[in-house]
């Protein structure tokens, strides 16, 4: 995004003026914004808005499923197209990117957790991904683990992938295990 329009946008996005309608967050926070920013950023609120769904005529949409903090996120970056490192919020925001269809976001959250997979979290990233259907995440995991399969047998995620009964899961981490040359 050019200088002038990330002005433009920061200076809308902290702005008042001109918000015609309400996000409201599982905590009840609400979050006054424009229905033209989130209609251009999100398919699903382009649809919402294109309709006549009871949120269109109160103005105003509850989210239960998403935090105040995550919500914040999501609204910051439809707005702005960036927001402030994502680590620790990666798999929330991912899942609200998803669940709006914004891909950019979507892709950079999967980025975030992609470069941050250690053995302490892979296992839990691996039922993330299956869960939210990334296949690149769940690449990126099944890699990892197979690069030191000693590590991971010996690993706490792997006792919880073995008790978790997803054979279908557990299989392909093996798999993965026995493809991958060895040096």
């Amino acid at each position: 995004m050019s200088d002038v329009l990330l002005k433009r946008n920061t200076k809308m996005h902290s702005s008042d003026i001109g918000r015609d309608f309400v996000l409201v967050s599982s905590e009840g926070t609400e979050h006054p914004v424009h229905k033209v920013v989130l209609s251009a950023a999100s398919p699903v609120f382009c649809r919402m808005f294109s309709s006549n769904l009871e949120e269109c005529k109160t103005g105003r949409c509850e989210i239960p499923d998403i935090d105040d903090a995550t919500l914040t996120g999501l609204v910051r970056y439809m707005y702005l197209g960036c927001l402030e490192c994502v680590k620790e919020d990666a798999k929330k925001l991912l899942a609200a990117a998803d669940k709006y269809q914004v891909l950019d976001l979507k892709n950079h959250c999967q980025n975030v957790l992609i470069d941050n997979l250690n053995m302490d979290n892979v296992v839990d990233l691996l039922f993330f991904a299956q869960q939210m259907v990334t296949a690149e995440l769940k690449q990126a995991a099944l890699r990892y683990m197979a690069a030191d399969p000693g590590k991971t047998m010996a690993s706490a995620g792997m006792d919880s992938l073995l008790g978790s009964g997803k054979t279908e899961l557990i299989t392909e981490v093996f798999t993965a295990m026995l493809k991958l040359p060895k040096n």
